[in-house]
């Protein structure tokens, strides 16, 4: 072996223990990165807000930073002249009018047949009980077929006439006596304008409830207003309001599901415009959040709100300068909802 080659292997060795000690420092530093990275995955982000229910009223804590951050902006409200007031509604799917229409049709076919059995095997029971009774014509056997017949028949009349009952029940609780009455009597004819569309069904709630409902509301459809005919009340609350619930028709096709607003005709007062991006909706309902002051902020009901320009005229639970939520309202509501959530684990 030659010198040179001696001299190669031995600073070889020497320099092993120096690898083999960055190696792993390397593994090490890398291992101790990774555990890191997974500890902050698995942090649980923090929410941006915090909640405190304060008289019944939930208050959302917001700091600057956090509002400057998720860009969180307020607007303060101002004063307008006074129209009539607000109407809410949500175009009705037809669909399940036309179905419980043919479940009556159907069911009211059954009844008629039932009816036109009976009153065959009836007949056919007093001939033969007539015949058996003059001299034995036939015997009492056959006469007893017919009468246990008759009953089978009048056992499917009762049951006919229960499933017409009920069917027809349904109808007109969901959909008023009034428009229960054209469906089973006229049945696809009289239902043809709001299949073909039209007509649209809404199922609406009145704003001032204390007035009755008047023949004829307007409702603000792509920028112009719609009149809408008063169809009948109907026998329940709405859900969401707790209100009386009226049905309306409108000419032409709204989309079924689509939530509409309108006005009353008449009646003056001044209130405020709350403009169109301060609106979140929840449970069916329109909301903005208030601002109360520099970091606190409330999700207050958009009540009795009318369709103005850019925005909503309302005249309750909003006064002039004060501030509204019009940039990440949506981000608040969700933020709420996933504080309280937390708040219950």
């Amino acid at each position: 072996m030659t010198m040179q080659r001696k001299t190669i292997i031995k600073a070889a060795l020497l320099l092993s223990p120096t690898i083999i000690t960055l190696l792993l420092l390397s593994a090490y530093w890398l291992s101790k990165g990774e555990l890191q990275s997974e500890a902050e995955r698995e942090t649980p982000v923090r929410s941006l807000v915090s909640t405190e229910v304060k008289d019944g009223v939930t208050v959302l804590t917001v700091d600057l930073k956090s509002q400057e951050h998720s860009g969180i902006r307020a607007q303060k409200l101002a004063l307008a002249a006074g129209v009539g007031a607000g109407v809410y509604g949500i175009v009705q799917d037809v669909q399940a009018l036309v179905e419980l229409s043919g479940r009556c049709a159907s069911a009211g076919a059954d009844r008629r047949a039932a009816q036109a059995e009976l009153y065959t095997l009836h007949a056919e029971f007093l001939r033969l009980q007539k015949l058996n009774a003059d001299g034995n014509n036939v015997s009492l056997k056959a006469v007893e077929a017919a009468q246990s017949a008759e009953t089978s028949a009048q056992a499917k009349v009762i049951l006919a006439q229960a499933t017409l009952d009920s069917s027809t029940a349904l109808l007109h609780h969901q959909y008023g006596n009034k428009l229960g009455e054209i469906a089973i009597r006229s049945g696809a004819t009289g239902l043809a304008p709001f299949v073909q569309g039209r007509e649209t069904l809404l199922r609406m709630t009145l704003g001032n409830q204390g007035v009755s409902a008047p023949v004829s509301v307007l409702i603000d459809h792509e920028n112009h207003p719609v009149i809408a005919q008063l169809v009948s009340s109907l026998p329940q609350v709405d859900a969401v309001t707790q209100t009386q619930a009226y049905l309306y028709r409108t000419a032409g096709r709204l989309p079924s599901g689509m939530r509409v607003t309108g006005r009353l005709p008449g009646g003056k007062k001044d209130g405020v415009i709350v403009p169109a991006s301060a609106v979140v909706w929840y449970g069916g309902q329109p909301w903005v959040y208030k601002k109360n002051d520099v970091t606190h902020f409330e999700r207050i009901a958009l009540k009795d709100a009318i369709p103005s320009g850019e925005g909503y005229f309302v005249m309750e639970n909003f006064g002039v300068s004060e501030l509204v939520v019009t940039r990440g309202a949506q981000l608040l509501l969700s933020e709420e909802g996933r504080s309280l959530l937390s708040s219950k684990e």
